[in-house]
């Protein structure tokens, strides 16, 4: 199973670059920016196709005449009550015909977001600055049997062991540019497994994690799965700081990119595809 989520998550994030390819020479921004809007389209698209457009159209139309009687009739209390009665039960069914179809798409969106996550969330590191490097090992394993070794750009600076959670953590201080390697040896099982660690002007799509289960590289695709370490380790993770865009000047988390752009592509979309949401 592994093999074939490691596929999925190559072939997957192999089309996002397709989809960007046109926009390379542009800040990450709009290939993010571009991205959400077609999510937006995408799913909207989907969701009329699998939601009961008609039964959604005609509880909205419900739901509109019982708003406009409690307004006309305002003044006589039993109209009124009996209107805003009618409204509130329209609106449960609305919710009932949404919540299906919202529900299987946030099977894909979910997977969509990770992908996103993967490439926008962090940025590379800068020559001076610290990070930790940690992994989550089986509770069988030995704590102290776990090394790090670096490429020679990289400076073990400290190392703890919390024997409660499983997990050794290591801090880490760049010294130059360019792409560096982190190595994690298990001296007991002469296991050695090696991850790349970004600095200076890297690409996007930083591999922060990577998990022994294929449902967590599901949730977090920007890594390889340790499979070959599943007897030892659970995760194996890089920390790498969080990166902010500027959109119209404003500084913004990429998910709050993707929530504005997505949504107003898909309110656009709408009225284009004649679907009601």
């Amino acid at each position: 199973m592994n093999e074939i989520i490691a596929y999925l998550n190559s072939a997957f994030a192999f089309l996002l670059d397709l989809l960007i390819w046109p926009l390379r020479g542009l800040p990450a921004v709009w290939g993010l920016v571009f991205l959400s809007a077609l999510s937006g389209i995408a799913l909207l698209y989907f969701f009329g196709l699998i939601s009961n457009q008609t039964a959604i159209r005609n509880t909205k139309r419900k739901i509109h005449a019982a708003l406009l009687e409690s307004i006309l009739f305002r003044h006589d209390i039993k109209l009124c009550l009996g209107a805003q009665g009618r409204m509130l039960k329209s609106a449960c069914v609305y919710f009932v015909l949404a919540l299906v179809p919202l529900m299987i798409l946030s099977i894909p969106a979910i997977y969509f977001l990770g992908h996103l996550n993967a490439r926008y969330n962090s940025r590379p590191l800068q020559p001076g600055e610290t990070t930790l490097v940690g992994i989550q090992v089986k509770p069988q394993a030995d704590l102290f049997s776990f090394a790090i070794n670096t490429t020679e750009g990289l400076e073990k600076d400290a190392m703890v062991r919390v024997p409660a959670e499983h997990q050794v953590v290591f801090r880490v201080k760049v010294g130059h540019d360019g792409k560096q390697a982190i190595t994690i040896e298990d001296k007991k099982s002469g296991l050695a497994l090696s991850k790349p660690l970004y600095v200076g002007s890297a690409s996007s799509g930083l591999e922060s994690y990577s998990y022994s289960t294929w449902w967590w590289s599901l949730m977090y695709p920007g890594g390889e799965i340790v499979g070959k370490a599943k007897d030892a380790l659970e995760s194996f993770w890089v920390e790498y700081p969080e990166r902010d865009y500027s959109v119209f000047g404003i500084q913004m988390h990429w998910l709050v990119i993707f929530l504005i752009f997505s949504l107003i592509s898909g309110l656009i979309a709408s009225r284009v595809f004649k679907i009601e949401i």
